[in-house]
């Protein structure tokens, strides 16, 4: 049982499998029996911008569960901590090619809620590019593998954001493992890196998260998942956009550096993996054949005639 200082009282069901920074327990609300998932913070501060998020998303009906209450519980231990309850929503990670597409279309949703007044950090074009810039200076020599098999490498870690690049409300780390695919609708869960900022961040990490220790490494299905949330992403924006391979590419070196970066600043702690890893899938996915990032509708066209896996393909 979870009594909240609001009021609210939890019945606990069960705990599921665990990160390192909260706490997550499903159950139901005593009073309405409604199903609710509850986090708990263990450390503190590091649900300020996931209950910003989350109660703007649902004031906005975004692509998410609905915030239930933010509150604060004590633990028998007597440690208070601060709590988020959202309704529970039950499904499954995005495991076929409908799942990744209902992915990017979820998080083209978030480009037509309004971000104004929202308690957000915003990042423009231009602190986006320079912080781009500071996490390529910061890994250094690290990034050689990469630098060594992309042959216009420079042109992919300077610090311009590709035109167009409105800013819009982004998720900051989306991927199967943050998405619930139910039915016919989704919802994006664990908004710790919620932020505004240009587009394009938001589909270029779940398109290099499909690379990126995928259930099925087989290179043609990496690239299948990749590019069916391409698809859903475009076809539900708000606006047309189609960037360019060129475009794309800068895009998906940025969500390679943020990942081997976090590592980077994580490594030696439990179950985080090496730097190394999220560089090599960044060099391989950039020194690839870079026809099958063409999103065009030409290019998707004469890529259903041509594009064939490598023999020499790794993984």
């Amino acid at each position: 049982m979870l009594r909240l200082e609001d009021g609210t009282t939890i019945v606990v069901d069960r705990r599921p499998v665990q990160g390192s920074r909260h706490e997550v327990v499903f159950g139901r609300e005593r009073v309405t029996e409604q199903e609710v998932a509850v986090k708990l913070e263990l450390i503190s501060g590091t649900l300020h911008v996931e209950r910003e998020a989350l109660r703007w998303l649902t004031d906005h009906h975004g692509p998410v569960p609905r915030l239930c209450t933010a509150s604060a519980t004590t633990l028998a231990d007597g440690r208070r901590v601060a709590c988020l309850v959202t309704e529970r929503v039950r499904g499954r990670r995005p495991v076929g090619d409908d799942g990744w597409r209902q992915l990017g279309s979820a998080l083209a949703k978030l480009s037509a809620i309004p971000w104004a007044g929202s308690a957000l950090s915003v990042r423009d074009a231009a602190t986006f590019g320079r912080e781009h810039a500071e996490r390529v200076a910061a890994l250094g020599l690290r990034l050689a593998p990469a630098a060594a098999r992309v042959p216009d490498w420079q042109s992919l870690i300077g610090p311009r954001v590709p035109d167009p690049a409105p800013l819009v409300l982004t998720h900051g780390d989306p991927g199967p493992g943050n998405f619930i695919h139910h039915d016919r609708h989704g919802s994006l869960i664990d908004w710790e890196e919620a932020q505004v900022a240009p587009r394009g961040l938001d589909i270029a990490r779940a398109m290099f998260l499909a690379f990126l220790r995928p259930e099925d490494p087989a290179p043609e299905r990496c690239r299948a998942r990749a590019r069916c949330a391409a698809r859903g992403y475009l076809a539900d924006l708000d606006e047309p956009w189609v960037p360019s391979v060129n475009d794309l590419r800068w895009w998906l070196t940025v969500a390679g550096i943020q990942f081997a970066f976090r590592r980077w600043e994580r490594e030696g702690q439990d179950r985080v993996r090496p730097a190394a890893e999220a560089v090599d899938v960044l060099a391989e996915m950039l020194a690839d054949d870079p026809g099958w990032l063409s999103l065009s509708p030409e290019g998707e066209r004469a890529l259903e005639r041509t594009l064939t896996v490598s023999p020499n393909a790794r993984r």
